[in-house]
């Protein structure tokens, strides 16, 4: 929605994007036992019991354990990845649509 008045184009912007991350966080993952998957950190926590399982196994061949500990290894380095480029874009939005000004942002547009 263009807004003239440039305050109330960032109002706008910061409350448009704070309800579409609400809704996003919404729609975590349920796994048994109860555990909801809602954030980078609670799949990492999940991938770490796997990988513990995994390792502890001892009717696995080694090959069948280091294939699936290389595939949750590249899974957790995803979801880390993930997590980092959320926080950044979370600061970026913050930075540019929030009360703090950047110049380097504004310079921009």
């Amino acid at each position: 929605m263009p807004f003239k008045d440039p305050v109330r184009r960032r109002q706008y912007h910061r409350e448009y994007y704070q309800a579409r991350r609400a809704r996003a966080g919404l729609k975590g993952l349920k796994v048994e036992g109860g555990l909801r998957l809602e954030t980078c950190a609670d799949i990492l926590g999940l991938l770490s019991e796997q990988v513990a399982l995994v390792r502890s196994d001892p009717e696995v061949r080694s090959t069948e354990r280091a294939r699936c500990i290389a595939y949750l290894c590249t899974v957790a380095l995803r979801a880390l990845e993930a997590g980092e480029l959320e926080e950044r874009v979370s600061a970026l939005e913050e930075a540019y649509l929030g009360g703090g000004r950047d110049e380097r942002l504004e310079e921009a547009h």
